[in-house]
């Protein structure tokens, strides 16, 4: 029977979204902190939030279900088995979807006896209701979510709409997983023109010493039963072959509500992907650049179904910097020649065989740097550093590198300080990141100009300095690798014969393999 709610000047009604209530009282406090005014000014005592017409009001007011709803898929996503955010799907995607369906979550927590219905609520409290510790929720969560899913079949659906994904399943942010899908529908993960097979498989022949290609040879690097394993350590995102994910990681000394990201190492949990690390020069004056290889690590052999296995770490760093930070960055990594930590719930057991440091920028062009001719000029603009090199006829010119604090990241920030300025608003880094990496956003017009004119100097700035370091445009011909390629792309006139891009995201950590593993059979021939 639903609740009847008394009406001001009329007849008994049913109490719209009562039945809501319940569950509203299982919230945590940490989301309800988070909250409106209006949601965290309703009653904990159930006998007097029947007695506040205000609150009542708000109860059956569409604002109150749209925060139920938000609120139910933000507590269960967690537990649906999948790593990645939420935020990262559209309202298409049917894990999203159905994360956002909390009349099943709450019926199976009432099944359970973990929630009292709406009426029992009424009769049987009369007291002031405090907050579920998290600890408890957790528990609870942890067996009704994969529950909920199986009855439903739910977890059969899902497992088919993430086999074959559709750009309509993402949300405009960008995400490992959405560029997975781009790559694969337009086949950019190729830095090269297609070919046929047979033009590939002599080329690769040539390349390899007469030996023929197999599906064994593109697999993960391995020498000897050692695992080569590339990864660009930037300032933004962290990359290896075949991952990418934000250079951010936030340490708990008690386990965190939600694990879905989470290694464990040294007794701490680590969150990786959280929070934003600012950019420190030299990589080795913390933990976290250690912890987020481990996760680089991690993330490479799941996709070999490995949790041991001996490493070959191939790294790099700004080129005019490798010289000197080379062998405290290698001592760095390889301090623990033997390691183990658990990652997404599995353990691994890692032998750290060797650290190999090559310079950055010029690992994004290794694999076909014999190939240029006359005067190159490589750019590799990070979220921190720009790193410029000479090229002469497939050489780098030991003399002519240069290492400058000029990524993205400043961009970033200047973006933020004209719009402060100029409008007396701050602006979300995420619209900022979607007009510098597309070059436009559903935003008002006049707050758009002032990102593109800051977005268009930060560029200008760019070529101004390469010229100063002898770049000319009309007698060398530009590489420009590293996220900063969006933002010449976006906001500068080129001329696409004397500027080529490295639009693969992952180029220089696979260039260090290739550097590695180049060095090794080398070393190996004797």
């Amino acid at each position: 029977m639903p609740i009847m709610l008394t009406r001001k000047d009329g007849p008994p009604m049913p109490f719209r979204n009562a039945e809501y209530i319940p569950f509203y009282y299982f919230i945590p406090k940490s989301i309800l902190s988070r909250c409106g005014a209006e949601l965290n000014a309703i009653p904990r005592n159930p006998q007097e939030l029947f007695r506040n017409r205000a609150a009542c009001e708000f109860v059956e007011s569409d604002l109150f279900r749209l925060l139920i709803i938000d609120a139910a898929a933000f507590m269960v996503w967690p537990y649906t088995g999948f790593g990645e955010y939420m935020e990262i799907y559209s309202g298409y995607d049917p894990a999203r979807r159905f994360a956002h369906c909390p009349d099943y979550w709450i019926q199976e927590l009432t099944d359970e006896g973990i929630l009292a219905s709406a009426g029992e609520l009424f009769k049987g409290c009369h007291s002031e209701l405090g907050y579920v510790p998290e600890w408890q929720i957790d528990i609870y969560l942890r067996y009704i979510v994969p529950n909920v899913m199986k009855k439903h079949r739910m977890d059969e659906i899902i497992q088919v709409a993430r086999e074959y994904p559709c750009f309509e399943d993402f949300d405009f942010r960008k995400s490992n997983q959405k560029t997975d899908v781009i790559r694969k529908w337009y086949h950019t993960r190729t830095k090269h023109p297609m070919i046929s097979l047979e033009e590939f498989q002599e080329a690769y022949a040539d390349a390899h010493g007469g030996q023929e290609y197999n599906e064994e040879n593109a697999e993960m690097k391995t020498i000897h039963n050692t695992k080569i394993i590339g990864i660009d350590h930037g300032y933004g995102n962290m990359k290896t072959a075949n991952c990418c994910f934000p250079t951010g990681v936030t340490a708990y000394e008690h386990e965190p509500l939600f694990t879905a990201d989470m290694l464990v190492y040294g007794g701490r949990y680590y969150l990786i992907g959280e929070g934003h690390k600012e950019f420190v020069p030299d990589k080795i004056k913390d933990e976290d650049y250690y912890v987020l290889t481990l996760a680089a690590i991690a993330k490479e052999l799941r996709a070999e179904n490995l949790t041991k296995a001996h490493i070959v770490i191939a790294a790099g760093l700004p080129l005019t910097w490798t010289s000197g930070q080379k062998a405290d960055f290698k001592a760095y990594l390889v301090k623990h020649a033997e390691v183990e930590f658990s990652y997404k719930k599995a353990d691994y057991h890692l032998y750290i065989d060797d650290v190999r440091i090559y310079p950055q920028g010029y690992a994004a062009i290794a694999s076909f740097a014999t190939t240029l001719k006359g005067v190159n000029l490589i750019a590799d603009i990070g979220n921190g550093t720009m790193n410029t090199l000479y090229m002469i006829n497939g050489k780098p010119q030991q003399g002519k590198m240069f290492t400058e604090k000029f990524g993205t990241y400043q961009c970033t920030l200047a973006v933020r300080e004209a719009f402060m300025q100029k409008t007396q608003r701050e602006i979300n880094d995420t619209i900022i990141d979607e007009v510098l990496i597309t070059g436009t956003a559903n935003i008002a017009p006049a707050d758009l100009k002032i990102i593109k004119g800051v977005a268009a100097e930060y560029v200008r700035d760019i070529f101004r300095r390469l010229r100063e370091h002898g770049y000319d445009e009309n007698t060398m011909t530009l590489y420009v690798t590293g996220g900063g390629g969006c933002l010449v792309k976006n906001f500068y006139k080129f001329s696409a014969d004397r500027v080529k891009f490295v639009e693969d995201i992952c180029a220089a950590a696979k260039g260090y393999e290739y550097l590695a593993e180049t060095q090794m059979k080398a070393e190996a021939k004797g």
